[in-house]
């Protein structure tokens, strides 16, 4: 049951830095500036936070998953998932990294330069909000690639 849920926890987060950095990102860009910056900072709003929960659902599922391959394995378990295992816990921590920047950092700037005027802590250019779109987007597209293979990896150790 438990393994069911990290994969469908990670099949859901592939698909939604898919539907971000593939789709609505560039739909979005399509729009004029100030339009596509205040539908990005309200969709940042929703996406970020379940993006967020997705993360932590994963690192729980996938630490109790280890936990009962480490009692499986017994004392052989570091020579028999040393290579494998060390990849994907890289692989992990870089996804926890970038995403991590992108909640707080790039997507933070964002939701709060679209801010409603009385909650506006400051004012960013447009054309900056949207080099820091630019940077969300290539951001989304690199955890899509990390997620990918320690999904990869997690398969072939099954």
């Amino acid at each position: 049951m438990l393994l069911k849920v990290h994969l469908f926890a990670a099949i859901i987060y592939l698909a939604s830095l898919l539907a971000m950095g593939g789709l609505a990102i560039p739909l979005l860009r399509r729009k004029a500036p100030e339009e596509c910056m205040a539908r990005v900072a309200g969709i940042l709003r929703f996406y970020h936070p379940y993006a967020l929960f997705l993360l932590g659902l994963l690192l729980m599922t996938g630490a109790f998953l280890l936990t009962d391959l480490k009692i499986a394995i017994g004392a052989n378990f570091f020579t028999v998932t040393y290579k494998s295992l060390s990849l994907k816990l890289l692989l992990v921590f870089l996804i926890i990294f970038f995403s991590s920047h992108q909640f707080f950092g790039v997507g933070l700037k964002l939701t709060r330069a679209n801010a409603p005027l009385e909650l506006r802590q400051f004012t960013m250019p447009i054309e900056e909000q949207m080099k820091v779109l630019r940077r969300l987007q290539v951001g989304t597209f690199l955890n899509l690639a990390l997620a990918g293979g320690a999904l990869y990896i997690g398969w072939t150790m099954r």
